[in-house]
């Protein structure tokens, strides 16, 4: 009796054992799998194009075959999972890099100059300007006149040599002497026909002569006097011409003060010294000269004279610019100085002196000093002399 009710529990344990396990087979299997037939339905190819596979080198479009996996069984026994099939890689096309002699925007080009480097100061290209003045003295007790006229270089560069001064004798007025050359600031070489005269040689900047002579005027003589000077490489031709008015003097006319203006001297000088201990560069003293040559009993047009000098690159003032005129006065900074002073008398001069250095990439440097209101230049390069 007992061995019957253990056979009938352990029956009733295997049916019951059974039955739940084909319900969890049943509730993990989804119902739209459930429904279908367990013959195997045949495979579909699938052709879609892959959005992020990029067009083969062939031209030809990529496509992903997509293979389903087999429909699950309903036995109790799991049921052995249909390996998928490997889908092809597609091989990325490999576009070429071009190339550009243009450097991209923010980068040096190869033949920029490397950071740090000195770039050597450009030296001044220079001008050549001769400009011209006139007058005339009437001599005391005579019909005579004395002809003053004044060439001067107001440019930054030497003036070729060649340079033509004419002054015609109008009619009514004889040339009584010929004509004295008295010049400063460099040898012009003047060479006189009559009132004509030529330069055999350059002038250089702040260069200035007063070409002299005397003339005798007939009676009743009225007219125009002009005179002239030409030289090539010119860049300012207007100043080049001068005229006056003649008319004769009385025979004993009464003595007047004279109207002759007079001839200034402007010169520059940069002489190196010793060399510098830390920076490639020398020692030097700056010298400027502004000289009135006459002559003697002439006037100024002017109260004052103001000397500007404006430094290029790599030169440095290392104090205050000293005049050994009391009268002038200057100002500075380390790469600038003015001076202003009254025109030195008949014969005389005002030297103002200044200490700067000057470095290894300016040791070319032309540098150029202003005489104003005359509007003269004087230059220089830094030399040992």
């Amino acid at each position: 009796m007992k061995s019957v009710v253990r056979l009938c529990v352990m029956v009733a344990l295997t049916l019951l054992l059974a039955a739940c396990q084909g319900r969890l087979i049943a509730r993990e299997t989804p119902p739209a799998v459930a429904e279908r037939s367990a013959t195997p339905t045949p495979t579909r190819i699938v052709h879609l194009p892959s959005p992020t596979s990029p067009p083969s080198p062939t031209g030809e479009a990529t496509f992903v075959t997509g293979v389903p996996t087999g429909t699950p069984s309903m036995s109790p026994a799991a049921s052995p999972t249909a390996a998928p099939e490997q889908q092809p890689t597609p091989t990325s096309l490999q576009t070429p890099t071009p190339r550009s002699t243009i450097p991209p925007r923010g980068r040096p080009s190869p033949t920029a100059t490397a950071p740090g480097a000195v770039t050597p100061p450009a030296e001044l290209a220079g001008h050549c300007d001769l400009a011209l003045d006139k007058t005339l003295l009437q001599q005391a007790g005579t019909t005579n006149v004395t002809v003053t006229i004044t060439v001067q270089n107001r440019g930054t560069a030497s003036c070729p040599a060649g340079a033509v001064l004419d002054d015609p004798v109008p009619t009514g007025m004889q040339q009584q002497s010929p004509v004295q050359v008295v010049e400063v600031g460099g040898q012009g070489r003047w060479q006189c026909a009559g009132t004509t005269c030529t330069a055999g040689g350059s002038l250089p900047p702040g260069y200035a002569a007063n070409l002299v002579f005397t003339a005798a005027l007939e009676q009743d003589v009225t007219s125009e006097n002009c005179a002239q000077v030409t030289v090539l490489e010119d860049a300012n031709t207007a100043n080049n011409i001068r005229c006056v008015s003649l008319s004769t003097p009385l025979p004993t006319p009464t003595p007047t003060p004279t109207s002759v203006a007079c001839l200034l001297g402007f010169e520059k000088v940069i002489q190196l010294g010793r060399e510098l201990d830390v920076t490639p560069g020398w020692r030097a003293t700056l010298r400027i000269t502004v000289q009135n040559v006459g002559p003697e009993g002439c006037v100024s047009r002017w109260p004052s004279l103001v000397v500007s000098d404006l430094l290029p690159v790599g030169m440095r003032l290392q104090g205050p610019p000293r005049a050994d005129d009391i009268r002038w006065e200057c100002e500075w900074s380390p790469d600038t100085l003015q001076c202003e002073g009254p025109i030195p008398a008949f014969s005389r001069a005002v030297t103002l002196q200044a200490e700067l250095t000057v470095v290894q990439e300016a040791r070319t440097a032309q540098n150029c000093a202003t005489l104003e209101p005359l509007g003269a230049n004087a230059c220089a390069v830094p030399s040992v002399r």
